[in-house]
C-alpha cells in the first residue's frame, strides 16, 4: 500500500515506499472568485524526491506534468528549457508581501508579472517560462511544492531554499521558509534578493 497525504483528507501510512501528496484545489481565493488560476496538483515521492508531478488547471485547459527520467511538458508537448543565463531584467511575479519588501535598486530591475494566488500554478508558469522566475513566502506546504518542484526541474531550473538546497520530502508534511523558484540563470540573483528578504 502507497502512503498518502493531501491538503483536504490528512494523511495515511503504506508499505511501498511510495507517497502520494494531493492539492485537490490550490488557489482557492481564485476558484471562490472565479478566476482562471487556481490548479489541481498531484505528486509521488520516492526516496525523498518527486518522481512524477502533475498540475491540471481545469479553466486554461493547461495540464503540466513530468517524471524524474523525462522531460516536462505541458498538454503533451515538451517545455523548452529554461534560460541558463540571466538577462538584464527578471520578469517575476511575487507575493504582495514579498514585493513590499524589496529594496529599491532590486525592484527597479524586475518587470513584475500580476500576483498569482495558487503557489503550484504560479511555479508551473515558471517552468513554461511565462515567469523567469519567484519568491516563494515562509509556511508553503509540501502539497503545494511537490508536483511544481519536478516540473521545473525537468524543465532545466530549480526550488531551492536560501540556502541553496532542494528540499528533501517525507512522510511527515512540513511547512517551509523562503523558497526561490527559476532557471538556473536567474537563480543567483534571486538568492540575493531572498536573502536580504530572509535577513
Amino acid at each position: 500500500r502507497d502512503a498518502f497525504y493531501g491538503e483536504e483528507e490528512g494523511g495515511a501510512s503504506g508499505e511501498s515506499g511510495l507517497t502520494w501528496v494531493v492539492d485537490p484545489i490550490d488557489g482557492t481565493r481564485s476558484f471562490l472568485r472565479g478566476e482562471t488560476t487556481w490548479c489541481v496538483a498531484l505528486a509521488v515521492i520516492e526516496g525523498g524526491r518527486p518522481t512524477h508531478g502533475v498540475i491540471h488547471a481545469p479553466v486554461t485547459g493547461e495540464i503540466f506534468d513530468a517524471i524524474a527520467d523525462g522531460p516536462a511538458r505541458v498538454n503533451g508537448r515538451q517545455l523548452a528549457e529554461m534560460p541558463q543565463v540571466a538577462g538584464e531584467r527578471m520578469r517575476l511575479s511575487l507575493p504582495e508581501g514579498v514585493r513590499r519588501r524589496l529594496d529599491t535598486a532590486d525592484a527597479a530591475r524586475i518587470d513584475f508579472a500580476a500576483p498569482i494566488p495558487s503557489l503550484a500554478y504560479r511555479l508551473a508558469q515558471v517552468a513554461h517560462g511565462r515567469l523567469d522566475g519567484t519568491i516563494v513566502q515562509p509556511r508553503a506546504n509540501d502539497w503545494d511544492i511537490a508536483a511544481a518542484d519536478l516540473i521545473i526541474d525537468r524543465a532545466g531550473g530549480a526550488l531551492l531554499n536560501v540556502a541553496g538546497q532542494r528540499h528533501n520530502y517525507n512522510l511527515t508534511p512540513r511547512r517551509h521558509g523562503l523558497l526561490i523558484a527559476g532557471g538556473k540563470g536567474v537563480l543567483p540573483r534571486l538568492n540575493e534578493i531572498a536573502a536580504s528578504l530572509h535577513d
